[in-house]
């Protein structure tokens, strides 16, 4: 059996997972260890059949700012912030448009590009699961998230053969700028003509970019498009952080009627996220990685936690609150944290973890109630084996006792 063969019989063996858990104020295990992800523990209710999960994920994302839902049909997809038509053969996406939503209620659609290709690629198997679209090739997989940032995965797991990405933009978009970072990839900035916004295309060793193409050669690592409208505060030019390596994963995390919803898209193939606890007042991640610290951003919706009385702790000790500016130029070995607020008035925690292999972050407020999140995972658990590590994508709902 392939090694691509074992990363799908986990997904499926996840999916189908029944645990019915008695639902009390003390903290379940969550999800089950793989390979590559932190040690975790079955935490909650696992719904039978990926339908019955689909369903309630459906039902809770509709309020949210972060979250979305990919309807695909013969070929095309259409879901709440992205739009997109897919040759299933080639793995090409063609008319790529971001929908982003204005605070008067107004949706604006963004054509960012008019298409992607991928070289050498053979389609295997095509999922759409929730948030995520996800084309398995020969040689490298597909993984588009239906989430504010249009977040676009490209991942090459083959050891022998190297894949060209090329990125064909719109018309009212133009690349510009590359920043070289030899130990993690490089960064091409994403501008547009029309849109007070920025996207960047993080990459493997080798980039290239034109006035509308981005090339990207890949061999066992991964590029990453995203657009950056969920960091416009904090500080100048945050996004340029993304493509220095400081950013080593994004963490989405939504309450909607007592569920938990979550989006976890690392950016280093080393990185591993796993939410072992969550409540009113209280979160606690398990991070695992390899090599340098990074910087992980934490987004926090409708959660009832008070920005100026957040704190962190790092493996049970608090960590220092600094400034935004502290948190992407330390190069010490302490850890920090800061605190934002978004435009929607969401929190938005930057915490520097100065090393690695793995650690726990705990993220709290004293000031509201600690009722306690009890786990339902919908089990869209996706393991790719990229170089030293494995990169995968979180959704899980929880529900409070």
């Amino acid at each position: 059996m392939n090694r691509k063969s074992i990363v799908w019989g986990m997904v499926l063996g996840l999916a189908v997972l029944l645990v019915f858990p008695s639902a009390s104020a003390t903290q379940m295990p969550c999800a089950p260890s793989f390979p590559g992800h932190s040690d975790g523990s079955n935490c909650g209710l696992n719904w039978s059949k990926p339908d019955d999960a689909n369903r309630m994920w459906q039902e809770r994302y509709h309020s949210t700012h972060m979250f979305g839902w990919i309807n695909y049909t013969n070929g095309h997809a259409d879901g709440r912030f992205v739009n997109f038509a897919l040759n299933e053969q080639t793995g090409e996406i063609s008319n790529y448009t971001l929908k982003v939503y204005q605070r008067d209620g107004s949706v604006v659609d963004m054509h960012v590009f008019e298409r992607i290709t991928v070289s050498n690629f053979e389609k295997k198997e095509i999922r759409v699961m929730g948030a995520i679209l996800m084309i398995q090739g020969s040689n490298a997989m597909i993984i588009i998230h239906d989430n504010p940032a249009g977040v676009i995965q490209h991942i090459v797991y083959n050891n022998t053969t190297s894949v060209t990405v090329n990125y064909t933009l719109g018309s009212d978009f133009y690349a510009t700028n590359t920043y070289k970072n030899h130990t993690y990839g490089n960064l091409a900035w994403i501008m547009s003509a029309s849109y007070n916004i920025t996207g960047s295309i993080i990459s493997g060793r080798n980039l290239s970019v034109e006035p509308n193409i981005v090339s990207v050669e890949l061999y066992n690592s991964q590029s990453s498009f995203r657009m950056h409208a969920l960091h416009r505060y904090g500080m100048p030019r945050l996004d340029e952080n993304y493509g220095l390596g400081k950013v080593g994963a994004d963490v989405f995390l939504t309450e909607q009627n007592g569920f938990m919803l979550d989006d976890i898209v690392p950016y280093r193939a080393d990185i591993g996220v796993n939410v072992q606890e969550m409540a009113q007042n209280r979160i606690r991640l398990r991070i695992s990685g390899e090599g340098e610290g990074t910087v992980f951003a934490v987004m926090l919706e409708n959660t009832e936690m008070n920005a100026e009385r957040l704190q962190v702790k790092f493996d049970g000790e608090n960590a220092q609150k600094v400034s935004i500016e502290e948190i992407f130029g330390s190069s010490d070995g302490e850890p920090k944290y800061t605190v934002t607020t978004d435009d929607y008035g969401n929190n938005v925690l930057y915490v520097y973890v100065p090393h690695f292999s793995e650690h726990e972050l705990e993220i709290f407020s004293n000031d509201s109630a600690g009722i306690n999140l009890v786990y339902i995972s919908i089990a869209f658990i996706v393991g790719l084996s990229v170089g030293v590590g494995l990169t995968y994508t979180l959704f899980r709902m929880r529900k409070k006792d």
